[in-house]
């Protein structure tokens, strides 16, 4: 059971460090080329 559950935890640290370093990035760089150009002309 501990083994099972350490490796789930692993897992889901890994998994949100992706989603964190990733996913963000992602969705963060796209929105502040798409803003970025607004805020500047107004």
């Amino acid at each position: 059971m501990d083994m099972e559950v350490g490796q789930y935890v692993t897992s889901m640290d890994t998994y949100s460090g992706c989603v964190k370093h990733c996913v963000a990035p992602c969705i963060v760089s796209p929105a502040s080329k798409r803003f970025g150009p607004v805020r500047r002309r107004s």
